[in-house]
């Protein structure tokens, strides 16, 4: 999916620390991925899913501190269950 790919790369040049960014499930038109900012005074995560349905994309992001990262993983989860 291009798109996720240009989202990732757009928060990579934004992080002021380490990025990492990790892919999670993949299936037709739906993708999961955590991303990781570790910097000196601030750190985050995301947990994303990315969709597409006919001629639209979307995605759903749950951003939190790196430290809260299993509750953001697990509210992805959830969400992307419901998308079809």
């Amino acid at each position: 999916m291009q798109y996720a790919q240009n989202y990732i790369n757009q928060q990579r040049a934004r992080c002021q620390g380490d990025f990492a960014s990790v892919p999670g499930s993949s299936e037709r038109g739906k993708a999961t991925y955590e991303l990781a900012c570790i910097g000196a005074n601030t750190s985050t995560s995301s947990s994303i899913v990315f969709f597409e349905k006919g001629d639209s994309v979307a995605l759903i992001a749950h951003q939190t501190s790196a430290d809260d990262m299993d509750v953001a993983m697990d509210v992805r989860d959830k969400v992307a269950n419901h998308i079809q």
